[in-house]
């Protein structure tokens, strides 16, 4: 029973069967065709019976293996490798039909390799995730057939494999190596020496340096021009606030806001603990979901990893209420807050404006908004019909006012971004980079 499972007939067994069929019709008009018929059909019995033997009788085998990251990164292309080899003495084709993630519906991951001999090919794809989570790979079915191609013989290598889709590792790795990197492309180096900074050593000075760093008492000892230089405070708690309510559900580029929002706060949280700051986390909805202690340990970013791998978004509504309490009990000392989020609407923000000030008062805090790409663009196009000057009308009324809730929290002392989706990551390094430069934090 198991043997017929495996048994498949290929497009060449049905032209053989069809072209045998046709002669056979033939000859019961004309009886030569009949007599042809006979002995073409004994050929094909005999052929199938060959290819038959040497697929099924021998002990020949062809045997795959998957190897792929068991750590997917969201958004980001992720490549597969299957490693296929044939112990056949002679070559034979080889259909390849890996079972991929149902999530990922990908229903085309057929594979040819005609003439497989006794060597391991390499076949390589990509699967690109837009949600996280766990994802399970299924077997690998080879149909292998040799040269008379009338049946094929399904190999199965069963190659159960579970994948985990973390917030994307390989944008936070990019991020990293763009501040790095001496040719950093939309990340800013600020170095602004001085200005509520720790102190490091003093110097002889050279010319550009600030002159109200000058350090007299040195100067006198040494009769020449010393100064002091002084490093940037570390050990500075910076948490990502992160709002996981019904406007961030918002898809933009396969992805929903609220996942370029964790993709964005793991990168931030790897900068700031190369700066030597502390990084934490907050997600919030209808209660406060998650708080992780802001801490500058070896492990506290896997720790982050981990905790933004498990959050899922709700069609609930914010509570700052909630949030602010929490706030105020946990964190003591003063902290960065870079709060992701998105009001849409005036009156959306105003019951809310009041505890995020509160919050500015004993904290340094950043608002992040999301900017409506797609409706900027809309803007743009010219209106036919009437119809499209009422809704260019409306379109602009929505653009002025995330504009205009931009200025009220500027207005209240309260930093803000607004950004759209795919530039989030930079611009909100940029900022942290910029208020540590200021020695705002």
């Amino acid at each position: 029973m198991t043997m017929l499972k495996n048994i498949y007939l290929s497009s060449r067994f049905y032209y053989l069967g069809m072209a045998l069929t046709l002669l056979a019709m033939v000859g019961f008009i004309w009886s030569p065709a009949y007599g042809a018929f006979v002995v073409l059909s004994w050929v094909f019995v005999l052929m199938i019976g060959v290819d038959f033997l040497w697929l099924f009788v021998s002990k020949r085998t062809v045997v795959a293996r998957r190897i792929t990251s068991p750590v997917y990164s969201l958004g980001y292309p992720n490549e597969v490798k299957i490693y296929v080899r044939s112990n056949f003495a002679t070559p034979v084709s080889v259909t390849v039909i890996d079972e991929a993630p149902i999530d990922f519906q990908e229903r085309h991951l057929f594979f040819e390799l005609p003439g497989l001999g006794q060597e391991e090919k390499i076949i390589s794809y990509t699967l690109q995730p837009t949600n996280r989570g766990s994802y399970a790979f299924g077997q690998i079915n080879m149909l292998t057939s040799t040269r008379l191609g009338l049946i094929r013989r399904r190999f199965v290598q069963p190659e159960p494999e579970t994948i985990k889709v973390y917030p994307s590792v390989k944008h936070m790795r990019e991020t990293e190596f763009l501040l790095l990197s001496n040719h950093s492309k939309g990340l800013k180096k600020l170095r602004r020496p001085g200005f509520n900074f720790e102190f490091e050593e003093i110097k002889d000075y050279v010319t550009g340096d600030d002159i109200r760093k000058i350090n007299w008492k040195a100067t006198a000892r040494k009769n020449q021009l010393m100064i002091n230089v002084y490093q940037e405070e570390k050990s500075q708690p910076v948490y990502c606030v992160i709002n996981k309510g019904r406007t961030m559900q918002m898809p933009f580029g396969g992805l929903s806001l609220l996942d370029y929002s964790i993709n964005s706060a793991l990168a931030l949280s790897n900068v700031s603990l190369r700066k030597g700051d502390k990084a934490g986390l907050i997600t919030f909805e209808k209660t406060t979901q998650t708080f992780l202690a802001a801490d500058n340990r070896s492990f506290q970013l896997k720790t982050i990893l981990e905790c933004l791998y498990n959050e899922r978004t709700a069609f609930e509504e914010p509570n700052y209420f909630d949030l602010y309490t929490t706030i105020k009990r946990k964190v003591t000392q003063r902290s960065l807050l870079l709060f992701y989020t998105n009001f849409e609407t005036e009156s959306s923000l105003t019951h809310q404006l009041e505890l995020i000030r509160r919050l500015n008062q004993a904290h340094l805090v950043v608002v992040v908004m999301f900017e409506n790409s797609e409706l900027k663009d809309y803007i743009q196009q010219a209106p036919d019909t009437l119809l499209d000057v009422y809704q260019l009308g409306i379109a602009e009324k929505f653009d002025l006012e995330k504009r205009l809730i931009l200025k009220r929290f500027r207005a209240h002392g309260v930093q803000a971004l607004l950004t759209n989706p795919q530039n989030l990551t930079i611009d909100v390094i940029n900022k942290y980079l910029e208020l540590k430069g200021r020695g705002l934090i």
